[in-house]
Order: C-alpha cells, then structure tokens, then sequence
C-alpha cells in the first residue's frame, strides 16, 4: 500500500511539474476568483472518476483541484505568476506533502476512538488577524451591525475542532464578504468578559450572527458553507423584501406618503430571493422598502408588462413618488454588487423628502449644507404646494449647488416650528418656504424665501421665479445673506413605536438572547430551578390559605366563648 502510495505521487508529480494552472482550468490570467471557481465546478464534475470512464480521469480530476488551490490562494496565485511555479504544485515540498498525506499514520491506531489530530495543513492565524477586542466591539462593531450583518467565530489556542472551521470560515468569508457582509473573530479567554456578556459556551468553535446589537448562535452540531448560509438568511429580520403580486403593487408604490421612504420594485425568475439583495435591503431599511415580483408566480405576468422588465433576468427598479416612472433601473442576469450598491446608494430618499425624525433631518440636511423647508399641513390640500416644490427640486439647477429640498408637517413639529417662529404666529407659517443653513447639528441661520403670496402657488412659473431669485443670493454665501439664528431642539420621531409595544420587543429580545445563550445542559437545570421556584410559591400560598382558615376557626372559637361566658354571666346576675 505504501509503494502504490508512493509510486501515485510521483506520477502526479511528473505530471503537475510542466502543467499551467490557468490552462488547467481554461480560465484567462486576469480571471476573477468567481470565474475560476465557476470553471472549476464545472470541470470537477465533467472529470469526477465517479462519473467518467476515461482512462486519465482521476489524473485529469487532480490536476483540476490543485490547479484550482493555486489559484483560489492570493499568495500562491501571485508565486505562479512571478515564478511560474509555486510550492504546491510543483517540487519536492509538493511531493512531501502529498505523500504524507497518503500514507499511513500510526496515531491513527492510538486515537482510534476519535480523538484524531488534525494533520491537515490549517492554523488559526486568520483568526488571530481577525481577531477584535470588548471595547472595539462595543464602539465600532455594534453601530455598523444596524447596517451591515457580521459573522462571529469564538475560538481560542490549542483548540483543534476550531482548526476543522477554519477553511469553512475561511470559504464563508470568499462567498459573503463580496456581498457585504463583515467578520471578525474573538478569543474568548483572551476576552473573557465579552465571551460572558455574549453567552458564549464552553464549547469551542462558536459561530454567531451580530445585527441589529444582537447576537444569534448557530446551533447546528456540525458546521458546514450550506448549513451556515442558510442560518445566516434566516437570522436576517423578517420581510426585508415583501413578496408583491399584480393586486398589491400599486399600494406599495403608493405607501411613500405614509412611510416617507424610496420604493423599490426587484423583479426575479423565481424564489429565493438572492442573498445579495437581502443584504442590500438591509443596509438601505431605514429609507427604502424593497418589494420582489416573481415572474413564476400567478399574476405576475402583468406586472412584468407594465414596467417593460424581462422575465428570464433580474431587474431593481426604483420609484420616489411617482409608481408609473422609475428615478433608476437595473436589469441583468445577475445584478453585481458594486452596481447594486451604487444605484441605491445615490437614491436613498425622495426627491422631496418630510422632516420626520431627527436621523432624517441630519440625513437630509447636515451641517454645512443649506436647506429648503416647506412648511404644510398633514392635509390633501396642500398636496399641489408639495408638488410645485417638488417640481421645482427637480428642475432646478440649484440642486446641484448642494442644495436639499424638503417639507415638514406643522402639526407633527411643533418644536421645530417655534424655533423658527413665534408660538403666536405658528399657525400663520402655512406654506411658507424658509431657508435654513446649519452652523452645527443645534445652530441655524435661516430667512424667508416665500411667505404672504399664498396665491403664487396656483402659478408654477411664478413660484419657480421667486425661488430663483431667493435662492440665487444665497447660494455663494449663505452665512451672511441669512438673517436670523436660532437653536434647535430634538426632532421628535414621527414613527416611534408606542411604549407597550417596546416592552413587548425587549422582553421578545431578551427571550430571544437567552435561548441562544443557553444550552442543553442549562435548560435543563433553568426549568428545574424554574419549577422548583413555583412549587414553593404554591405550596407557600396553600399553608397561608389552611394557616388563614385555621386562624378564623380559632377566632370563631374565642368569640362563641367569650359569648357564652358573657351570656352566663348575665343569667347570674
């Protein structure tokens, strides 16, 4: 057995020495990795031993998968590429390394009882390079998990099972980091007190999903790239995209004036939905609500019709306040990432957004920046005002002078009304348009650009005359043209949830980290520990019952006494 070990790696060897691994894999030199392990996968299939019954399959199969381990590796790729040839696929440290791997070990006799070191040539410096502190996750990782979800691994020295994860981790990392996704690793003896607060076991590696501040373990007793990504979509929050149909399209595109946000329609062959959108969709929540369209689906068909979209490619579509004409769209077999990010990142609000919480003023208007405000009534009559201002953001040239365009709802802001107003004169402010310029996020300097003339809103051309000439002082030196200064007090947030339902999520959270905290053997003791605690109330509260009932019987007792006693007393008399 060792012989024929020995003599098959010295064939691989002769025949891997004169072997290019970009021909190899039929892939050019600039190919990406995504091309190479596209080629590879299809390769390593058409030449499987298995399922081929050419005589030079198994060589041509090994060949593929060190060609591919070449050039799936940044260091040994760029070795090749400088050299033309690398340690792993040609020379003696090859040859070494592959008969080592071949050929009998004699611990396996020793560790026959599953205790196996692992020879295979991983370590955890990848860990150690990933590798973050208590304080940098509080301070850094815990804000950017609201926008971007992150892959935790718990690992720690002269842990071997955490070296059996580490071309998993490693493989997670090529796959979703391209997507978006972040990771980072901790030692947990090295960072006991967060390992604590986290609820992180004794049982060494653990791998957990950071967003939103919260922390969700992966509970699979074998770790595997599919078992992980699957758990990795279904901890993202729920309905980031909303499955539409041709009856509900409509009112999707129509919630912007109720949840003054972008819609966004994706358009697909079928489900699942790609995991590159879900995570898209979840950086950009906050101001765009994704739906998807499946051209599968009953009804659809229509849909895909209206908008002019493909039904065999995927398509984003985005819509601000008019549903019939996109501000943007993408249509693609596959939408790529850096794309994807670029057409929702340079669309993220309305074109005439409301000032509905303090994050959406400092979004919309931050310092240094100088600002159109309409004051409005929650009301449909003042819809052709919002729509004049509207029109005017989108035709004038002032937008692209840094330049924001936006409303508030009166009665919705008192406060940030009466900072720029009297109490008194509050409900004289009506369509009136302010320019503001803030100093800092407290401090502005603003003026009146529109106010008396309510009649000008019924003409556009007038309106648009008077803000030209308004905005055309302003735009070179805002500071100085400005005439009053004032102080801003705290937004408040149109669309905070009431005080029952907080409480109701952070007891649904808190439930929530303690079952992914706990384990099986802490379960256990928690619902004995747990009943125990509610056998003692109940048999407390039944000896207080029997203890009360006792009490009245003896008080009872007393007074028939004292009743007789007084009773014979009074015959005797």
């Amino acid at each position: 057995m060792l012989w024929y070990t020995f003599l098959l790696n010295v064939l691989f060897i002769n025949c891997a020495v004169s072997l290019d691994p970009y021909e190899t894999l039929g892939v050019p030199r600039t190919a990406s990795l995504q091309e190479i392990r596209k080629n590879y996968k299809r390769l390593v299939v058409e030449w499987h031993p298995d399922k081929n019954n050419d005589p030079t399959a198994q060589e041509k199969f090994l060949q593929l998968t060190e060609a591919y381990n070449i050039l799936s590796d940044a260091e040994r790729r760029k070795q090749y590429d400088l050299f033309g040839t690398t340690d792993g696929f040609s020379g003696q440290d090859s040859a070494s390394r592959n008969f080592h791997n071949h050929m009998y070990n004699p611990f396996d006799d020793v560790f026959s009882e599953g205790f196996n070191f692992p020879f295979e040539e991983h370590d955890i410096s990848l860990f150690h390079k990933l590798s973050t502190t208590h304080w940098n996750f509080e301070k850094n990782y815990i804000p950017k998990s609201y926008t971007t979800p992150h892959l935790i691994l718990f690992y720690s020295d002269w842990c071997f099972a955490c070296l059996q994860v580490e071309p998993i981790f490693k493989k997670l990392m090529d796959e979703l980091s391209p997507l978006g996704v972040g990771f980072f690793t901790v030692h947990v003896h090295n960072e006991q007190g967060l390992a604590r607060r986290l609820g992180v076991g004794s049982q060494l590696p653990q791998i957990a999903l950071l967003t939103d501040g919260r922390t969700s373990f992966f509970k699979e007793p074998s770790f595997s790239v599919q078992k992980m990504v699957e758990f990795f979509r279904l901890k993202l929050p729920y309905k980031l995209i909303v499955p539409l149909s041709a009856t509900n399209v409509d009112a999707f595109l129509d919630n912007w004036r109720e949840d003054n946000k972008v819609h966004a329609l994706l358009f697909q062959r079928s489900l699942p939905v790609r995991l590159r959108y879900l995570i898209n969709a979840f950086k950009h929540r906050t101001t765009i609500v994704f739906g998807v369209i499946v051209y599968d689906q009953e009804d659809s068909s229509s849909v895909f019709q209206r908008f002019k979209v493909p039904g065999d490619k995927d398509s984003l579509l985005i819509f601000k306040e008019d549903k019939d004409r996109p501000s943007a769209s993408i249509t693609m077999n596959s939408i790529p990432v850096p794309t994807l990010q670029d057409i929702t990142d340079n669309n993220p609000y309305l074109t005439l957004p409301r000032i509905s919480s303090q994050s959406m003023l400092d979004a919309v208007c931050p310092v240094k920046k100088l600002c159109v405000v309409l004051f409005s009534e929650d009301s449909p009559e003042h819809d052709a005002s919002r729509h004049t201002l509207r029109r005017f953001a989108q035709e004038s040239r002032f937008v692209h002078n840094n330049i924001a365009f936006m409303y508030v709802f009166i009665e919705k802001q008192p406060e940030f009304v009466n900072a720029l107003t009297s109490p008194e004169d509050s409900s004289e402010i009506s369509l009136h348009i302010a320019a503001m310029w803030r100093m800092d996020y407290k401090k502005i300097k603003y003026g009146w650009l529109l106010g008396d003339a309510v009649d000008d809103w019924k003409d556009y051309n007038t309106t648009k005359d008077r803000l030209d000439a308004g905005l055309r002082s302003l735009v070179n030196d805002p500071y100085n043209n400005l005439l009053y200064d004032t102080a801003l007090k705290e937004i408040s947030d149109e669309y905070i949830q009431s005080l029952g339902v907080r409480i109701f999520n952070r007891i649904f959270m808190h439930i929530e980290m303690a079952q992914q905290s706990l384990s099986r053997q802490h379960i256990l003791p928690a619902v004995s520990l747990i009943f125990t605690v509610i056998i003692i109330v109940v048999l407390a509260m039944i000896m207080n019952h029997y203890m009360k009932l006792e009490e009245e019987e003896i008080r009872k007792s007393h007074m028939q006494s004292d009743s007789s006693s007084y009773s014979s007393e009074s015959t005797a008399s």
